[in-house]
């Protein structure tokens, strides 16, 4: 049933959890620095952050903007982060 609900709501593999009261881009950057990659979602619970999936297969930025639709704002703010963050953006 909690795996039903999980897959539901965009929940797909294991997923890194933060406190409550941890600001949603301190997170990305924990799982960056834990992960070497940003997580492809975040997700706002009453009890937690969560950040992931671990170990996710990394897609091209492209594939991932295209895969979203429609794109949420929360989606496409991760997608600009980790633009931002790319060797070639100086």
């Amino acid at each position: 049933m909690a795996e039903e609900a999980g897959k539901q709501a965009g929940l797909l593999g294991e997923y890194q959890g933060y406190t409550p009261d941890t600001d949603l881009d301190r997170a990305c950057e924990l799982f960056q620095a834990k992960y070497g990659y940003l997580p492809l979602n975040t997700f706002t619970t009453a009890g937690a952050i969560l950040a992931g999936p671990i170990g996710a297969r990394r897609r091209s930025l492209a594939a991932r903007a295209e895969a979203v639709k429609p794109i949420t704002p929360e989606a496409a703010r991760q997608l600009v982060m980790e633009f931002e963050g790319a060797p070639w953006v100086t």
